[in-house]
């Protein structure tokens, strides 16, 4: 049977291949911010612990430990900016593998998981006013990354059954 054109199922087509690509962009730029936090909490607003930990360290530990900060960082933000471009790339009508839809649900699953975990850590924590702003800030930028990390692997899905009932697949 050959699918005949659905004036209605090429318009969410094109509208979920539009929502694809703004949700990639917001990946890359959170992925962008997560690569970036760690070394901007360090530098503006290190931790008085984490500061003494550090002072007890020889050049080569220290230089060690600044490698491995850097390669996660750099691994956080090339996964990514690969799930947001391909996601870009589904949206402007390339073909992509399911591959990166997979990634962007697990990506979800651990998002929240952590999400939760954060969330189960509050009621232990003794906060100062200061740091009730930190961390309510955190958790809205953590858990806008989250939902946009889920819109897009649900958006992906709903791409790849519009093109397939549309026969593009």
């Amino acid at each position: 049977m050959i699918p005949v054109a659905d004036p209605t199922l090429e318009k969410e087509l094109r509208r979920q291949q539009s929502t694809l690509r703004s949700l990639g962009s917001g990946v890359i730029a959170f992925g962008l911010w997560a690569a970036l936090k760690p070394l901007l909490i360090m530098l503006l607003a290190p931790d008085e612990d984490v500061g003494a930990s550090l002072a007890t360290l020889t050049v080569p530990e220290l230089l060690l430990a600044l490698l491995i900060v850097a390669v996660f960082m750099m691994i956080v933000m090339s996964f990514r900016l690969w799930l947001g471009l391909s996601a870009r790339a589904e949206g402007l009508g390339k073909r992509k593998g399911s591959l990166y839809m997979i990634a962007a649900y697990i990506a979800f699953a651990v998002q929240t998981v952590l999400f939760l975990l954060a969330l189960l850590y509050l009621p232990n924590h003794d906060f100062t006013e200061e740091s009730i702003l930190d961390m309510f800030a955190s958790l809205v930028v953590e858990g806008t990354s989250m939902c946009i990390t889920g819109e897009l692997a649900f958006a992906a899905r709903k791409v790849k059954r519009l093109k397939k009932r549309l026969g593009e697949v």
